[in-house]
């Protein structure tokens, strides 16, 4: 299951890692009787026109891929996400906070981020932690990641 593994921020789980393709996930997926839908973004009138595909789990789990190459994976309110660092969905944001100093609040993106390379999401109405994002190193450089050469 995709849930009962700890996320690793720049690997993915045991289950899923970065160095894999979108045949390969659907594979997993698949494998493990997962249920799953894909969305595609076809992100018309960006330079460059690249189009996104998201594999979207049963359990909350979203994977992003451009060109094949996954560069994001998002675990919502119901996946159980836990980070190697003891951070999890559910956790109170305070809690979080305190077990990672290096998380700061972005105003514009309206998430916590991490120099350890996640972020955090929280439910408004209790401050809990309800989704956890890691992703591969380009996403930390927008001019890189979005000319789609990593």
């Amino acid at each position: 299951m995709i849930y009962s593994q700890t996320i690793v921020p720049f690997v993915g789980t045991d289950m899923i890692t970065f160095d894999m393709t979108y045949d390969q996930v659907r594979s997993v997926l698949k494998e493990s009787k997962i249920g799953f839908n894909v969305e595609l973004r076809p992100n018309k009138g960006c330079t460059p026109e690249v189009p996104w595909k998201i594999i979207r789990t049963n359990q909350s789990v979203s994977v992003f891929f451009a060109n094949d190459r996954m560069f994001k994976i998002n675990y919502g309110p119901s996946s159980g996400g836990l980070l190697n660092n003891g951070v999890k969905i559910g956790m109170d944001i305070e809690d979080a906070l305190k077990t990672d100093s290096t998380l700061q609040y972005n105003d514009m993106e309206e998430y916590y981020e991490s120099s350890h390379g996640y972020w955090l999401f929280t439910d408004p109405g209790s401050d809990t932690v309800s989704d956890i994002t890691v992703f591969i190193k380009a996403v930390l450089d927008d001019e890189f990641f979005f000319s789609y050469n990593w």
